[in-house]
């Protein structure tokens, strides 16, 4: 679909502040208004900045819905207390894009809804938006990334808190602007910041602000590899008393294009942890990671050490090892497998806040045609908590189907 408007832009963000204000008068059950100001209104700002430079746009408007049914034995990955129960989510979004020469937007929203079986407590009406900017010029590009997300899937939540039996909801905002400069055909420096705000209305977790600034130079060694130097500077902010933090990165890095069907990337470096109260610490950091694409099956591998921010304001250490394949069985159908392992603790702990989880899933996926897809898969997962030394396992089958009209 294309149109040519003259304030292209414009339209956009008047688009924007009108569904700002249907949202706002949509209300939950428990008199709580799906999203805030704190959604829309950047957004909205980001479009009408962009709005003064805008002549002649193409834009394409791309719609998906997704239907997923999943039956667990463990929902609430409980130690003792087991409950099984069967979630149907269906997931409506739409993508609009506006691009020319120079630079592209794109806005990406829609709705994640959850009905359960059993746990009627549980059903939700999730929104999430996400705006995404680029600009490009002769030796520059910049841009700016936000996003808002409600759910109450807290995966990562229960992986480094080990509160697993977590019933609640989880909102985060983000803002990410960056920019690239070509020093020359072989250099380049890239600068990029984040800022996110987190909050839950689950008193086992503490709401939170994080702010990022990274700085990378890339360098071209041949046309196969590519090495890169990077510092990070992340600050902590969780609500918290006393429990601000800043934590720092340097790391140094290669990228190997092997073979046109193979390459890897390797890099290793330094961090330091500064609480606000309590000692210092110091520690490593790793990423590695290796890919394969072939006529009729791709593998990919991958093994991480890296910092991050808990939900229990903390900044937690995370060991995490990857495992993803698929295989063309026939024209229309795949198999796919994915493994991982995870391990999280809190910086310079000696151990006793360790958390440790593993999945595996395999699945079949048959592509019935252009705009339609089906998924099968099986899921096992098990949880350990090295605190209290109990574990907790679910068991979990789920079919899904994906439409995407073109």
């Amino acid at each position: 679909m294309r149109k040519n408007r003259r304030d292209g832009l414009r339209w956009a963000s008047f688009e924007l502040f009108q569904t700002e204000m249907n949202i706002r008068k949509m209300r939950t059950l428990d008199n709580r208004y799906f999203t805030s100001c704190r959604l829309t209104y950047p957004l909205f700002v980001v479009t009408m900045v962009l709005s003064g430079s805008v002549h002649a746009y193409e834009w394409t408007l791309d719609p998906a819905l997704s239907a997923d049914l999943m039956h667990t034995d463990n929902l609430q990955m409980s130690v003792t207390n087991k409950q099984s129960d069967t979630r149907l989510q269906i997931r409506p979004t739409l993508t609009v894009t506006a691009e020319d020469e120079t630079e592209v937007l794109s806005v990406n929203g829609g709705l994640v809804i959850e009905r359960y079986d059993q746990a009627g407590r549980r059903d939700r009406n999730d929104p999430f938006l996400s705006l995404s900017w680029d600009r490009f010029q002769e030796q520059t590009t910049y841009g700016l990334g936000a996003s808002f997300r409600q759910e109450a899937t807290l995966t990562s939540e229960e992986e480094d808190s080990g509160i697993l039996n977590v019933s609640g909801e989880k909102r985060s905002f983000s803002v990410s602007p960056h920019w690239t400069g070509e020093v020359d055909a072989k250099n380049s420096i890239t600068v990029s910041g984040s800022a996110s705000d987190v909050s839950y209305d689950i008193a086992s977790f503490t709401d939170r602000r994080d702010y990022n600034i990274t700085a990378a130079w890339n360098h071209e060694l041949d046309a196969q590899r590519v090495i890169n130097y990077k510092a990070s500077a992340t600050a902590n902010r969780p609500d918290s008393v006393n429990a601000d933090s800043n934590y720092y990165g340097l790391t140094v890095g290669l990228t190997q294009e092997i073979s046109e069907l193979m390459s890897f990337n390797v890099s290793g470096g330094l961090s330091h942890v500064a609480p606000e109260t309590g000692n210092s610490t110091n520690g490593y950091l790793f990423d590695a990671g290796v890919n394969r694409q072939g006529q009729y099956d791709s593998v990919g591998a991958g093994f991480v050490i890296n910092l991050s921010p808990s939900s229990l304001g903390t900044v937690r250490e995370n060991y995490r090892l990857n495992l993803n394949y698929s295989r063309e069985l026939t024209p229309y159908t795949s198999f796919t497998f994915a493994a991982n392992a995870s391990r999280s603790k809190t910086a310079g702990d000696n151990g006793s806040s360790e958390n440790t989880s593993y999945s595996i899933q395999p699945g079949l996926k048959w592509q019935l045609n252009e705009e339609l897809s089906l998924n099968a898969s099986y899921r096992y997962r098990r949880s350990e908590l090295g605190s209290v030394g109990d574990s907790a396992v679910a068991n979990s089958i789920q079919a899904a189907i994906q439409y995407s009209p073109k």
